[in-house]
């Protein structure tokens, strides 16, 4: 069955006897006598969500990165409180968060209608036309794609669970997925076909709790096989998802599943991105003309993208000399969104043939300057005089006719 992580989501490695396994720590399981069929566990899972009809909960989440060349991982940690109602009512508020989170304070799920609030940008965020669900599962590829295995018991916070874990299985076939969602992201573990194609293992791990029959901690462990072809030369992911102080079965109002805004507060619609791989296809996507950049041979485009935000239109491209994240690289935006930036963080203005400016952005460095209302960026970071290179590039670009 291959496995969808599902913008809750749901978690390890092989299995001896009587196991020790985890990643930041050893948990030790028991056997029961009789085992529980681990396939009827998931399906409780997929099909009824163990039967239970909300969930009240302190959650848990920390994600580690590893990288190559990292001696110690990079850690996202947050803590929330979550309410839910499934199938399609979730409510998340951000408690504290560590490293760099960049989360909503609010999230909240109701049917196809997504609302995230961010306190400090005093905006909120309303998708009426969401398909980022509560929970989601895609039970038609239970029975194909996955195979699961009965590791034993163990206790998360006090309450017993059933540990199963689930991978891909070894003749998967299929582009669909199990989805499940924890906390404010999705996952996907894919068929074998997949993970071949993409030199990814992925293994989930649920703690099924023994009265309720739905988790209440899930670990997914994504492995690259090939680490330095990966964008971010990432080695290993772990995430991590516990429900702490859980309540089954309590009625929760209906109104904490619709999201009042405080007053003066902007809402804004999601982002709308557009399927771009291309300058061409970019040019075609926006309202204004693109103009590609002329770089050395050695450079090669890695990505283009294509958006609208509130109205405004965003091509963003990154090209790279290499495969590697410390080869030159220089990154670009051609957008009408307002600046990141204030007129304090502009360090040399009247640069170049495109008389622009070089400005401190959240980035680096950046040349930036105006085409009409169409602001270009570029952010090199090369090897020898990074203004010399932004300034031939933007030289090659200038604006469209």
């Amino acid at each position: 069955m291959a496995l969808t992580n599902g913008p809750l989501i749901g978690m390890l490695a092989a299995v001896l006897a009587v196991v020790a396994f985890g990643v930041g720590g050893a948990v030790v399981v028991e056997h029961l006598d009789d085992d529980p069929d681990a396939d009827e566990l998931v399906a409780d899972v997929v099909d009824d969500h163990g039967g239970i009809e909300t969930l009240q909960a302190t959650e848990r989440s920390e994600h580690e990165l590893h990288h190559v060349g990292d001696d110690d991982p990079t850690v996202v940690a947050m803590d929330a409180q979550v309410e839910l109602r499934p199938p399609d009512q979730r409510r998340t508020e951000i408690r504290s968060k560590s490293g760099s989170a960049d989360v909503p304070d609010v999230t909240v799920v109701n049917g196809s209608t997504r609302t995230h609030y961010v306190a400090d940008d005093d905006q909120v965020m309303v998708d009426d036309d969401s398909d980022w669900e509560a929970i989601q599962y895609s039970p038609e590829t239970f029975l194909e794609s996955i195979e699961t295995e009965y590791v034993g018991t163990d206790t998360v916070d006090g309450r017993e669970a059933h540990v199963v874990e689930i991978h891909a299985a070894e003749n998967a076939s299929g582009d669909g997925g199990l989805g499940v969602l924890v906390g404010d992201t999705e996952y996907v573990l894919g068929s074998a076909d997949e993970t071949d194609a993409t030199n990814v293992t992925k293994t989930m791990t649920w703690w099924i709790d023994v009265e309720a029959t739905y988790p209440i901690k899930e670990q997914i462990v994504t492995e690259y096989d090939e680490p330095r072809q990966h964008a971010l030369e990432r080695e290993r992911t772990v995430r991590t998802v516990t429900y702490e102080n859980v309540r089954f079965d309590e009625p929760i109002p209906d109104d904490r599943f619709a999201f009042e805004p405080p007053p003066e507060t902007d809402v804004v619609e999601p982002v709308d991105s557009v399927d771009v791989s291309t300058f061409d296809d970019a040019d075609g996507a926006v309202p204004f003309p693109v103009s590609e950049p002329t770089l050395p041979d050695s450079f090669e485009l890695v990505i283009v993208t294509a958006s609208e935000f509130e109205g405004d239109a965003t091509v963003q491209f990154l090209y790279r000399n290499g495969e590697s994240l410390e080869d030159d690289e220089i990154m670009g935006r051609i957008t009408e969104r307002p600046p990141a930036y204030g007129s304090e963080d502009v360090e040399t203005e009247g640069v170049g043939d495109v008389d622009g400016a070089f400005v401190s952005t959240p980035m680096g460095t950046t040349l930036v300057w105006h085409c009409g209302d169409v602001r270009y960026e570029l952010t090199p970071d090369v090897d020898g005089n990074d203004e010399a290179f932004a300034l031939d590039v933007a030289d090659s670009m200038g604006c469209p006719a």
